[in-house]
């Protein structure tokens, strides 16, 4: 039990001290990123506005008796 405890102890400092178990950038995303999202996820897009600054994209998700229509 003592060598497990050991072990875990120095797993959880070797990844805070090396960096790999560091917290998310909670920066705000563009919406030329979000639509690259949900592109990368497999969401067909469909481009509304594409005004800089602006910009509205239309997501289609379909199930067998429902379509449902999502703005962004």
């Amino acid at each position: 039990m003592k060598k497990l405890l050991i072990t875990l102890t120095t797993f959880f400092a070797v990844c805070v001290l090396s960096g790999t178990a560091t917290a998310q950038d909670c920066a705000p995303i563009t919406g030329s990123q979000l639509r690259t999202m949900l592109v990368n996820m497999g969401y067909t897009v469909k481009d509304l506005n594409t005004t800089p600054g602006s910009e509205q994209i239309e997501i289609k998700n379909t199930t067998s008796r429902l379509d449902i229509y999502l703005l962004c």
